[in-house]
């Protein structure tokens, strides 16, 4: 008995630390004290009514797959926040904020980043070896931005348009985990100009 006890212990133990292992993982993703999965009504308590929103449908049918994405533009940050139209509760965690975009301000990200930082802090924070060009193809994220830049694929028929201004490097981790709560694998964007942060991003790439 004290040895089966013992064993519950020790699983138990390690069942906690891997969950706080995991939350301190996606911690990292978290920008402007949100993460991706917050609600609307999180935002608008933390930082009031946005100066502008913008109004999107965006999927493809069948109905259940179509979703609305609300912009919350701010003068230095735009959040994305999805609502699917399907009300069920098979959608609903998948609901809320999908992408921060920072442009602006003194916020930091969790490894004290900021806009105007330099790329080389950026490479020391996060331990990135491999910095992208503008347009260079990965396959990711770095296509994913020049994709929205340049309206090619599926942002070519979207009414939201994205501004980035100039854009030399483009540096990222994401997620090797993904979060199930949120059907969301996260990836940190940082957009350079001139060797400085112009763009930091927080992204749900499954969305």
């Amino acid at each position: 008995m004290k040895k089966k006890s013992r064993l519950a212990v020790i699983l138990g133990l390690a069942i906690l630390l891997l969950a706080a292992c995991e939350k301190k993982t996606q911690e990292q993703y978290d920008l402007l004290n949100l993460s991706i999965g917050d609600t609307e009504e999180r935002v608008i308590d933390l930082y009031g009514e946005p100066e502008g929103r913008c109004y999107e449908v965006v999927g493809t049918y069948p109905l259940q797959d179509q979703s609305l994405y609300t912009y919350l533009i701010y003068e230095d940050k735009t959040i994305t926040v999805r609502s699917f139209l399907e009300q069920s509760e098979e959608y609903a965690s998948y609901n809320g904020v999908i992408e921060i975009d920072v442009y602006g301000g003194s916020y930091e990200t969790s490894k004290g980043i900021k806009i105007g930082d330099s790329l080389d802090d950026v490479m020391k924070m996060y331990e990135i070896t491999k910095v992208y060009d503008y347009g260079e193809k990965d396959g990711l994220v770095s296509e994913l931005i020049a994709n929205r830049v340049e309206h090619t694929e599926i942002y070519e028929k979207r009414d939201f348009s994205y501004e980035y201004g100039k854009i030399d490097k483009i540096a990222y981790i994401l997620s090797p985990e993904k979060d199930e709560e949120h059907c969301n694998i996260p990836a940190l964007i940082f957009l350079i100009s001139e060797d400085k942060v112009t763009h930091i991003i927080t992204t749900n790439t499954l969305a």
